[in-house]
């Protein structure tokens, strides 16, 4: 299996998934668009990528269809041999059962060429060692000293998140995002005196994210939304978080923190400035009539909880968000989110 050909899947996934692909419907679909794109492949090849990237958590399949995570949107999208594509590759291993200690240790010392294979399965060594995350010299596999840092941010992320494997990294999520804006060298920005909200990795964000800010110009900034949107959904398995419905068209990716206000790109695409919501909970979000606590449980406002037209809204009043979707990030923003746009005098249900 060759690298290029496994990200050129992926990128056809990505573009596709929005059109409710089914796992049966994944076999013809990529080759037709292997094919038409005069990408030269082995039949085997595709069957053996679908079953991998659905065994080791590449894609998630929900009623909605395929869903391509994350991590691997980003690897598939990254620049070859980069920095990017080697710590989004890092990312998605880390997420398969198994792998994380021998991750840990190959990020310390050298390991043996034989150790790797014997940990990992064919495919993920093979495309491991097409990455500049590492080199091999004299029959060992070892991480290369430019590519330290980053898997240093990446442990670190890990330890801050208390996740065994994280949705995002801050620092991958920094890097994805000063790789999308490389080409908007000229941007007027506003925003830049306000606040950041104060991220455990504030520092490494800023170091690898100088400019602070927001673009005037919000079209700017539309293949960062789409992804923050991408990353939403996949986050809230398709569903609006309050009435469960899950229809695409009908969602919404909505900022906690409006995006008018945001004092960083960063904060803007942080998937953790997020909710996905239907467009009626949208709207009632984005005005204040809505809000949630800290502990994500949500509370309504007075003007809309005394309405004698509240039911259509189709509320459950003892609603509470998941805890795993309550991180320590996405508490700050719901704390701007109660201060600055929920109209106050909430009323919460018991």
């Amino acid at each position: 299996m060759h690298k290029t050909l496994f990200k050129h899947i992926l990128v056809i996934l990505d573009d596709e998934e929005s059109n409710i692909i089914k796992k049966q419907e994944l076999y013809p679909l990529l080759c037709d668009r292997l094919t038409a794109a005069d990408i030269i492949f082995h039949q085997d090849d595709i069957s053996k990528c679908i079953d991998y990237m659905l065994a080791y958590n590449w894609l998630k399949q929900t009623p909605q269809g395929i869903d391509v995570t994350p991590n691997a949107t980003i690897f598939a999208k990254a620049p070859n041999n980069s920095i990017l594509e080697s710590l989004a590759f890092f990312a998605c291993l880390y997420t398969i059962p198994g792998y994380q200690n021998i991750l840990r240790q190959l990020s310390e010392t050298s390991v043996a060429d034989q150790s790797i294979r014997k940990y990992f399965d064919q495919i993920s060594f093979t495309i491991f060692t097409q990455t500049a995350l590492v080199s091999s010299h004299h029959g060992e596999v070892r991480l290369r000293k430019e590519n330290r840092q980053s898997i240093h941010d990446f442990f670190c992320d890990v330890s801050t998140q208390n996740k065994d494997a994280p949705l995002l990294t801050s620092a991958l999520l920094a890097r994805f995002i000063a790789f999308m804006m490389d080409d908007e060298k000229c941007l007027k920005f506003k925003n830049q005196d306000k606040d950041i909200v104060p991220y455990e990795c504030l520092s490494r964000i800023l170091e690898l994210l100088p400019c602070r800010g927001i673009p005037i110009d919000r079209s700017v900034t539309r293949h960062l939304q789409a992804f923050f949107k991408d990353t939403l959904y996949h986050e809230y398995a398709h569903r609006c978080a309050i009435c469960g419905i899950d229809i695409a068209h009908m969602l919404i990716a909505s900022h906690i923190k409006p995006f008018r206000d945001c004092a960083h790109l960063y904060e803007a695409v942080d998937y953790q400035n997020g909710i996905l919501l239907c467009r009626n909970h949208d709207f009632l979000f984005d005005q204040g009539y809505i809000s949630f606590s800290d502990e994500g449980k949500l509370l309504v406002s007075e003007q809309l909880s005394q309405h004698p037209r509240l039911q259509p809204y189709v509320f459950d009043l003892l609603y509470q968000l998941p805890v795993e979707l309550t991180t320590n990030v996405r508490r700050m923003f719901l704390t701007y989110h109660r201060n600055h746009i929920f109209l106050g005098n909430e009323t919460s249900y018991e």
